[in-house]
């Protein structure tokens, strides 16, 4: 009898926990030329159970395939645009992205926006599974917004 008691509490230590999280945010990436958001949205998890989304110009591409520009990229330091705290105890192990929709508009001149709902997977050290949905807007260009909401 104590051994079936014990087989019930192993399976209480196995569980997965799931901890879905749904979010809204606005990027601003300021990179590349006013009126081109084309590059790549990257997202790395770290020891800390952070998860960051970076957004790569693919300017960035060209002056690494090109050797004339490689100094001038050395330079340059990218931060992310979005950190998510918490998503796990301890370190974040396994991350998978799913576009779920993505939706590019102008507003007011020069302004560009793309609004991208995205799945986030990830697992963790601390034997989770974590779900996020997330809306970015992610926008280009400085200055007066014009028309956009």
């Amino acid at each position: 009898d104590d051994d079936d008691d014990n087989d019930d509490d192993d399976d209480d230590e196995n569980a997965i926990r799931t901890h879905i999280e749904n979010r809204k945010q606005h990027c601003d990436n300021g990179y590349g030329s006013r009126n081109n958001t084309s590059g790549y949205l990257v997202a790395s998890g770290d020891t800390t159970g952070q998860v960051a989304f970076w957004w790569i110009p693919k300017s960035f591409h060209y002056l690494h395939n090109n050797s004339n520009l490689k100094s001038t990229a050395s330079g340059t330091q990218i931060q992310p645009i979005l950190i998510l705290n918490g998503v796990h105890q301890s370190g974040v192990n396994d991350l998978d992205l799913k576009i779920l929709s993505q939706t590019k508009s102008k507003c007011g001149g020069a302004e560009q926006r793309s609004v991208v709902t995205l799945a986030l997977v990830s697992g963790g050290d601390d034997q989770a599974v974590a779900l996020a949905v997330l809306d970015l807007e992610l926008s280009q260009g400085r200055g007066d917004k014009g028309d956009c909401p």
